[in-house]
């Protein structure tokens, strides 16, 4: 997921166009690539782990409306294989939130 957020971070900028937006004011200003970046992230984390509770820094996204190019559905096995922490071994994905 994190590779694929870099690529369009990367796409974004080499296409030489940021089209930056006011997300809540002049002084709160977003990047295209911010946003796609986010996108590709929450969207690929809502759709491989959806018990999981995902809070973007960007605002809300519809999932329905982000580039379906953009969603990683493949989970990463190498990561799947890491050892967990023995007191986190017994919490649930609904347990845990994460900040992107």
């Amino acid at each position: 997921i994190a590779d694929k957020a870099g690529q369009i971070v990367r796409d974004v900028f080499s296409g030489g166009k940021l089209s930056i937006v006011e997300k809540e004011g002049p002084n709160d200003l977003q990047t295209q690539a911010d946003r796609s970046a986010q996108d590709c992230i929450l969207a690929s984390l809502n759709t491989q782990f959806p018990q999981l509770k995902v809070i973007g820094e960007e605002g809300d996204i519809n999932i329905s409306e982000v580039n379906k190019e953009f969603i990683i559905n493949d989970v990463d096995n190498d990561a799947l294989n890491i050892s967990c922490p023995e007191q986190w071994k017994n919490t649930s994905l609904g347990d845990l939130t994460v900040w992107v």
